[in-house]
């Protein structure tokens, strides 16, 4: 029966009265949605825009944050952009464009054709070892792992290695430390599986943090906002770009030279560092090795083969292959050698001889490009103008990787943990298929055997909603570890079989079944199953929808209990995983999750609308 009347709705302050209704109706709609938005757009950022509360990520619409949300996942943290930038900043909110020199980009990429081997001068991007987040080359390895060696468990096998999930394994070599001191070539299995992923990603993932870069950001940007004239108060030197701050400047206070000093002994990888070559090297060289063994020549034969005496060892101005090796030329180095006698090495390094091979002279070099260099060690890589050169030519495609990434990950991270989907399917299966056999003969019984304790029974059972779930879930523990199901189905499934509150609604409804229904079937000879088989339960298919979706939602919300009983990785459902997740992600993987988690609910409940909604209604109105 409607609300008003046809006249009423015909009427002003009908018409009025109906669109109040309807608004009303609207707005709770889109508050009801609101989470959900939320929760999409939340999924949809990264770190570096997670903090801001806007429903639509701006890189989506903003060529500028694109680059700038682009950029926070190629280099992760501010100092590895800092190493590679023409203009320092403190935040990658500070991007700015860069300015474009088509001459430069086009001699650094003739430059980087020749560099494509050199893996240790070369960084792969859009990589973290966090599980905060997971970068687009993170996830892209571990599903190459995962394709070549088909699980987890065989890739531990092959690489002889023990890590418990695939974040963990990944991280274990995409760390590239290849500019610390302590640095030394791993010929690991995996680091060769590396290498072989590299190989085949996308050039422009790569940076090339040189010597002077890596001076910068780790030695002089720490200790200064990034503008010029704090930089110049800082160093003692008169800036007029940022690339002016180099290794090669013999200039500037004492901090500074202090600075210069302590990372060339310090800090740089000796693999960056050459020995000039004389006599004298070489016997402080010698000298050093004896004083190291001890004068005990066993123990230097153990790493550089059969000698007869000290004097035997080769002189390398180089870091060596071998590890043993590269770790005394890099002691030698720290311990002995003055700075005067090391030569830099390094990709900005290679840049600029390269420059100077092609142009000659300076001079050449700033007609060319257009520029007003002072010497060839002032010429940076234009790495970030060809970032944003890229992010503009690919601007579709990034914005769908930055904004489909955390679910990916999300959708990759349940498809290689264990057999979470699996076991998460299979216990909301048994747990509908039982909770549509139990609770309806439950109350069937109940509604056509008019028992003298029936309402008593109903009573118990409605008395079992007074008290929270997690009051049960120790007692039912124990239970079940007595009878020694822990870990199995059965401890997920036995008991939920039975609810008191869907026998209740059960019970209603039958009840509300005319009894000349039974009557006439009994007539034309059918049994109790029959009628309840073919004839109640065709007729409570709304109710029984009800039933059935709110067994799948207890089922695949399950989180604590399952957990309890299920303390097995391998018997973990979705949730438990993604609850694991979620103590060590960001917030972006976290709202992706939850968004991840809502899609079979949303999935079930739009496609069963209408028979669910009856669901609903029909009990409400008998």
């Amino acid at each position: 029966m409607p609300i008003l009347n046809e006249i009423a709705q015909k009427s002003s302050k009908g018409k009025g009265l109906l669109l109040m209704f309807y608004s009303c109706l609207s707005i709770g709609a889109l508050v009801m949605l609101l989470p959900f938005v939320f929760m999409t757009s939340g999924a949809m950022k990264g770190q570096y825009n997670s903090g801001r509360f806007n429903l639509l990520p701006r890189y989506l619409y903003d060529d500028l944050e694109l680059y700038r949300a682009w950029s926070e996942s190629k280099y992760i943290r501010v100092d590895k952009y800092n190493s590679i930038a023409e203009v320092a900043i403190s935040d990658f909110s500070e991007l700015d464009k860069p300015i474009i020199n088509d001459h430069a980009i086009i001699d650094y990429e003739v430059f980087l054709a020749s560099q494509q081997r050199k893996v240790h001068e070369r960084v792969l991007g859009h990589v973290t070892t966090s599980n905060q987040n997971l970068p687009e080359n993170n996830l892209a390895f571990i599903q190459y792992l995962d394709e070549k060696f088909a699980g987890l468990e065989n890739a531990n096998r092959e690489l002889e290695l023990n890590m418990p999930n695939w974040q963990s394994l990944a991280g274990a070599v995409l760390q590239q430390r290849v500019f610390q001191r302590s640095f030394v070539k791993n010929e690991s299995k995996l680091m060769d599986e590396f290498y072989a992923f590299a190989n085949s990603a996308n050039t422009l993932d790569f940076y090339y943090p040189g010597v002077h870069g890596q001076f910068r950001s780790r030695m002089i940007l720490p200790f200064s906002s990034p503008d010029l004239s704090s930089l110049s108060e800082l160093t003692g030197l008169k800036l007029n770009k940022l690339s002016e701050v180099h290794l090669g400047r013999k200039d500037g206070n004492a901090w500074f030279q202090q600075q210069r000093s302590s990372f060339i002994k310090d800090f740089v990888n000796a693999r960056y560092l050459k020995l000039k070559d004389s006599d004298q090297q070489r016997t402080k060289f010698r000298d050093f090795l004896k004083e190291n063994f001890k004068g005990e020549l066993k123990a230097a034969q153990e790493i550089y083969g059969l000698i007869d005496n000290f004097d035997e060892i080769s002189f390398v101005s180089s870091i060596p292959k071998e590890p043993a090796q590269a770790v005394l030329y890099s002691a030698y180095i720290e311990q002995v050698a003055a700075i005067k006698d090391l030569n830099l090495l390094g990709p900005d390094i290679a840049f600029q001889n390269f420059l100077e091979q092609k142009y000659g002279k300076l001079s050449a070099l700033n007609d060319s490009w257009s520029t007003d260099y002072r010497s060839f060690a002032e010429i940076a890589m234009p790495q970030s103008s060809m970032d944003y050169q890229y992010v503009l030519t690919n601007k579709t495609r990034l914005r769908w990787d930055l904004g489909t990434i955390n679910v990916r990950f999300i959708f990759n991270y349940l498809t290689t943990q264990g057999r979470a989907g699996w076991v998460t399917f299979v216990f909301c299966f048994l747990t509908i298929v039982s909770s549509l056999l139990i609770n309806p003969l439950a109350a069937y019984a109940l509604s056509r055997y008019q028992l003298p304790s029936t309402y008593k029974v109903l009573m118990f059972f409605m008395a079992t909603m007074a008290f929270p779930a997690a009051v049960t879930q120790i007692p039912s523990f124990l239970l079940l570890k007595d009878l020694g199901m822990l870990n199995t189905f059965w401890a997920l499934v036995l008991p939920g079989m039975a609810n008191g509150y869907s026998i209740f609604i059960l019970k209603g409804f039958f009840d509300s079944l005319p009894s000349e229904l039974y009557e006439a079937a009994q007539i034309d000879g059918a049994g109790e199953f029959k009628m309840f088989w073919q004839l109640t339960l065709n007729l409570s298919k709304p109710v029984l929808a009800l039933i059935a979706l709110n067994s799948f939602t207890a089922a695949y919300g399950n989180f604590m209990y399952a957990l309890l009983i299920c303390q097995d990785e391998s018997m973990w459902t979705i949730m438990v995983y993604l609850f694991k997740l979620q103590t060590e992600a960001s917030q972006p993987v976290i709202f992706a999750s939850l968004l991840v988690a809502a899609i079979p609910t949303l999935i079930i409940f739009m496609s069963c609308q209408k028979i669910i909604m009856k669901g609903i209604v029909i009990p409400s109105e008998k």
